[in-house]
């Protein structure tokens, strides 16, 4: 997903393949639970086990049939995209401070100064 991401755009990411991807970020257990509470009409606000597992996730508002979809759809696009692109832009940046033949002869210079970039703008 991150690499499509990155090849075609964020927008190349639809809302199913987010909630698949963060399906198989959880465990097993969860995964199950998730995929029923997307399937069911209706369910008590006081999900426990609902709310402890979005809450992982930094969701403060309650999930219900009518939100959860949407509500796992923001968590796997914060999971798997925001995060992801996050962390790897210093990289991005190194790279375009260096002219494309020092890429292609020297990739190990390259890879340094944008790890140096990560390190420290953290």
């Amino acid at each position: 997903m991150f690499i499509k991401a990155m090849t075609f755009g964020e927008s190349s990411i639809d809302d199913d393949e987010l909630v698949q991807g963060l399906l198989e970020f959880v465990t097993d257990h969860d995964r199950e639970f998730l995929s029923q509470c997307m399937k069911k009409e209706s369910f008590s606000p006081e999900e426990k086990e609902l709310l402890e597992i979005v809450s992982q996730f930094g969701v403060r508002s309650i999930p219900s049939p009518e939100t959860i979809d949407k509500q796992l759809v923001r968590i796997g696009r914060c999971e798997h995209l925001q995060k992801s692109l996050w962390a790897f832009k210093p990289f991005l940046e190194g790279v375009n401070d260096v002219s494309q033949e020092a890429i292609w002869k020297n990739s190990h210079e390259v890879t340094s100064v944008a790890f140096e970039r990560l390190v420290t703008d953290v």
